[in-house]
């Protein structure tokens, strides 16, 4: 199992079991920066984004999920590479008439020197990016633990 911090701005309580069934466990609890991005500098965000990151680390987590304003989350996404962090993403799902969302899959993203491989044709030249998807051996719309996870090409 992979414990991930969250950070996001938004709890993730109620989506703990989902994760856990895609073998994360995830701290639930938002530690993304909330502070009015539109009054602190580019420089004063990267800092921020690094002590908390740091911390993240010292805590013993093995990566972070992401989420939320672009420019706080390609800073995580890069700082956290160097701190040999994994860096997630995830999506979710609404169902009508349903107030809450479901988690739908947790990719782990690219590295930056994975990145850094891409020559500009259509698809980048880099291994296959994992992704966790409901498949038809599921639980609540997740795979069984039992069940290998299923692996995506990046496209």
């Amino acid at each position: 199992m992979i414990k991930l911090a969250n950070f996001t701005r938004h709890d993730q309580s109620e989506h703990i079991n989902a994760f856990k069934l895609l073998e994360y466990i995830i701290d639930p609890t938002p530690r993304a920066p909330t502070a009015n991005f539109k009054k602190m500098s580019e420089e004063r965000l990267s800092r921020e984004m690094g002590e908390r990151l740091n911390e993240i680390k010292r805590q013993g987590f093995d990566g972070i999920l992401i989420g939320g304003l672009t420019n706080c989350m390609i800073y995580a996404w890069y700082a956290a590479q160097k701190l040999n962090l994994k860096v997630l993403t995830c999506s979710f799902k609404e169902s009508p008439g349903r107030i809450r969302k479901t988690l739908k899959a947790v990719r782990e993203m690219l590295t930056a020197q994975e990145v850094s491989r891409w020559d500009g044709q259509a698809k980048p030249k880099v291994p296959g990016q994992k992704e966790r998807l409901p498949n038809s051996s599921t639980v609540n719309g997740f795979p069984s633990p039992a069940r290998p996870v299923a692996s995506s090409p990046v496209m």
